[in-house]
């Protein structure tokens, strides 16, 4: 039991230590990353000059954070029940299956807070997130790339308030963190209605 008691404390203070490890290089990611830069100052120069309509970047949410954690402390129990309640074949395999979902769940929404970016200036959009496997994707905006409302699910708050997709010819870019996604959707409006405008 102290073994199992010692298992269960290594993996609990591994889960910060972990989540640091990931938001310092996410920084040292960032800093390398030209491209970002470069846009980054095209979109202070474009809202000085010109103004905000048509320009986004992402600003994630603290509360998102926060709701994350959820997964790693269900983590927690479920890998204190395994180890410290006995329990029959079948239940045990349960709580492992759930067990691996929840650190799986707690991998990919931690990768998305501190590695996904949005920003759009000059009719371009730059982009990181799971479908680009968070590497750099930069597009021209051309008309095909929508703000799409995402279903309700499981976790319908929490979509509602922070999760935004972008839709493409071929599929969507999604982010779970998004603390202005009313700014992508007007944003994304504006370019498009422009482009139409700029066809008639």
């Amino acid at each position: 039991m102290s073994t199992n008691i010692l298992y269960l404390l290594c993996f609990s203070l591994c889960i910060p230590a972990a989540i640091i490890l990931l938001y310092i290089y996410s920084i040292y990611l960032n800093k390398k990353d030209v491209k970002l830069k470069e846009m980054l100052f095209e979109v202070a120069y474009h809202e000085k000059s010109v103004g905000s309509d048509a320009v986004f970047v992402l600003e994630k949410s603290f509360a998102a954070l926060c709701f994350m954690c959820i997964l790693p402390l269900s983590a927690i129990g479920f890998l204190s029940s395994i180890l410290l309640v006995d329990h029959s074949f079948w239940k045990t395999a349960g709580y492992m299956f759930a067990f691996i979902m929840t650190i799986v769940g707690s991998v990919s929404v931690f990768c998305d807070y501190f590695l996904s970016m949005i920003i759009i200036v000059n009719g371009n959009m730059y982009i990181k997130c799971v479908k680009t496997l968070f590497r750099p994707v930069i597009v021209k905006l051309d008309g095909a790339y929508r703000y799409e409302d995402i279903p309700v699910g499981l976790f319908g708050l929490y979509s509602s308030r922070y999760m935004v997709s972008i839709s493409m010819p071929s599929g969507s870019y999604m982010v779970t963190n998004a603390n202005n996604k009313s700014q992508l959707r007007n944003t994304l409006n504006h370019i498009n209605s422009a482009l139409i405008d700029g066809r008639v």
